[in-house]
């Protein structure tokens, strides 16, 4: 039986999903971003810290005060990693991998924020906070954005999908260590930049399918049904090379059991 909005919807929905799944893959450039973005600065931080510990108290940093409040801000990150990655799986499971992606990006947000309105409010924990949220959303997107990209991908794709986002991050990490801290005066505003990939995740993610088109269009248990359905539409559509594929395989299993 076909489905209600037609294979012309199907295809178009599928094709959707082949092509935004490369804009995703650019997406992982946020992790790479986050983790080398902190490096470069850190000198110039480090001053500010002493300035706004002085506003605060009328004293300056020790040097084992100062490096402790800049090992927070370099290891706190680590930390939310960690927290994202551990509930990955458990949100997933109940909200589906793009559901999950989506909200993932309010951490993102706050993260910006506060790393935007830090030197305004003087305040290097909002930087410690910022740096906790934008670790959550990374350590989700590492265990998610791979695997969602591979489940909306068509099967010649998948593996290279699923590839590219390590050297992705480490693509955006080099590119990060060119650029050198001279060049970071506005460190503030170079952390707060993190909400740009952020949004530009959010209007992609928006037409993304949920899961593989193929798995929408017709009952497992119907292979000729889902031959007729190719049947439709044309033989270089990549909807009906998979409906085909699905359909041979499923009569294989049939004829095995």
């Amino acid at each position: 039986m076909i489905s209600a909005q037609g294979p012309e919807f199907a295809a178009t929905v599928y094709n959707l999903g082949v092509i935004n799944a490369p804009l995703g893959v650019s997406l992982t450039l946020l992790h790479g971003y986050n983790l080398g973005v902190i490096n470069a600065p850190l000198e110039l931080m480090g001053d500010w810290l002493n300035t706004t510990n002085y506003n605060r108290t009328k004293e300056y940093l020790s040097q084992s005060s100062k490096t402790r409040i800049i090992s927070w801000i370099v290891s706190i990150y680590y930390i939310g990693d960690k927290i994202g990655g551990a509930f990955a799986g458990f949100f997933s499971e109940r909200f589906g991998h793009k559901a999950v992606l989506l909200i993932n990006n309010v951490f993102a947000f706050l993260a910006a924020i506060l790393f935007g309105f830090c030197k305004m409010a003087g305040s290097w924990e909002m930087i410690v906070a910022g740096r906790l949220f934008i670790g959550i959303n990374n350590g989700l997107n590492a265990r998610l954005v791979p695997k969602y990209l591979s489940t909306i991908a068509p099967p010649n794709l998948r593996g290279a999908i699923g590839y590219v986002y390590q050297p992705a991050v480490a693509i955006s990490i080099l590119f990060l260590q060119i650029m050198g801290s001279e060049s970071l005066y506005a460190w503030h505003v170079m952390l707060a930049l993190t909400t740009v990939p952020a949004v530009f995740q959010l209007c992609v993610l928006l037409i993304c399918p949920e899961q593989n088109p193929e798995n929408l269009l017709l009952p497992i248990s119907e292979p000729s049904h889902q031959q007729g359905q190719a049947g439709l539409l044309p033989e270089s559509c990549a909807v009906a090379v998979q409906l085909n594929e699905r359909a041979r395989r499923d009569e294989r299993d049939a004829e095995g059991g």
